[in-house]
């Protein structure tokens, strides 16, 4: 009998802004794509988690978050015959994973006040943040910590029109704690932030990102507590972004510094289908000898076919997760 695989799947998905311009074509050619990870890469896509790092509803009202969770969690079939459709993912807590984005906090108000932070979607709409959630995968040596944080919850209570983001000191503070209180690992752990707001500005300057403050905090306590990746969004774009930190001595012991490694997810479901710039992530986290490796494939929006497919089965990121 064949040793089970020391490995752990994630479907990164972001900012999904489900509402009244949601796209039937590009829901259910996610769910498609979702199904021929299988296939193609060999992800199993029983055991396979679903993070969506926020944005799930465009202005953050009731029947949005009833649309988005229904897409993420239910599964729908309908038609008759041979020509039935399945619409929804049918992702089984606590297999699906969600933190807010600036768009779910706007409770309704729109653009034009921009609402920074709504206390009132927890905990009926996310789990209360921080939180933590671990997967251990089949062989039990690998284990995922996954830490959810609200980049919303230090903003300033005026209007957002920049989109800019900030964590709550007390946030970070307990997160420090439970990085610090985690019992030990059976086997090899990797630890993963799911936070909505990029770590860095885009070339125009606009979404803005988390503030410096709250971005070099989380790269401190990543770099002195094992969190090896954040999973982002908020701009739209796919981005991978591999950041050094060093702590005190650091280079003088091991002669390197940590790095941390952001992937930013864009899987906009609004509007007219994108030329190419719509998509998501599927992330293989596995140990190689013994230690822990990174492998992304980007899942982009193919106008001519109308789908979402990897470009080859070559991962986009391959990389070891020191």
């Amino acid at each position: 009998m064949p040793a089970r695989p020391e490995e752990v799947w994630l479907l990164h998905l972001s900012d999904l802004h489900l509402g009244s311009q949601v796209d039937y074509l590009l829901c259910q050619a996610l769910i498609d794509a979702a199904k021929q990870t299988a296939p193609l890469l060999g992800c199993p896509t029983n055991d396979l988690i679903v993070i969506v790092s926020g944005d799930l509803t465009q202005d953050g009202v009731d029947e949005q978050f009833a649309l988005a969770y229904t897409f993420l969690a239910k599964q729908l079939k309908f038609g008759w015959g041979n020509a039935v459709d399945e619409l929804g993912l049918g992702v089984p807590a606590p297999r699906l994973q969600t933190v807010a984005g600036n768009h779910d906090h706007w409770d309704g108000s729109g653009y034009r006040w921009s609402r920074p932070y709504n206390p009132r979607l927890y905990p009926s709409r996310f789990r209360p943040t921080p939180w933590r959630e671990t997967f251990t995968s089949a062989g039990g040596g690998l284990e995922i910590d996954l830490y959810g944080l609200d980049s919303n919850a230090g903003l300033w209570r005026t209007p957002n029109y920049l989109a800019s983001g900030a964590y709550r000191g007390a946030d970070l503070k307990t997160l420090e704690q439970m990085l610090m209180h985690r019992s030990s690992p059976r086997g090899v752990r990797v630890g993963i932030v799911v936070s909505h707001h990029a770590l860095f500005a885009p070339l125009m300057g606009l979404p803005q990102p988390l503030d410096d403050e709250s971005r070099e905090r989380l790269l401190d306590l990543g770099a002195r507590y094992g969190i090896q990746m954040i999973l982002t969004g908020h701009t739209h774009t796919f981005k991978y972004l591999p950041t050094s930190r060093s702590l005190p001595f650091e280079r003088i012991i091991t002669g390197r510094p940590k790095v941390i490694h952001e992937l930013r997810s864009a899987t906009s479901l609004k509007g007219t289908p994108a030329g190419g710039g719509q998509g998501f992530w599927l992330h293989r986290v596995w140990l190689e000898f013994g230690k822990p490796r990174l492998q992304g494939w980007r899942f982009q929006w193919l106008p001519t076919s109308r789908n979402f497919a990897p470009r080859n089965q070559t991962p986009d990121v391959d990389i070891a997760l020191a």
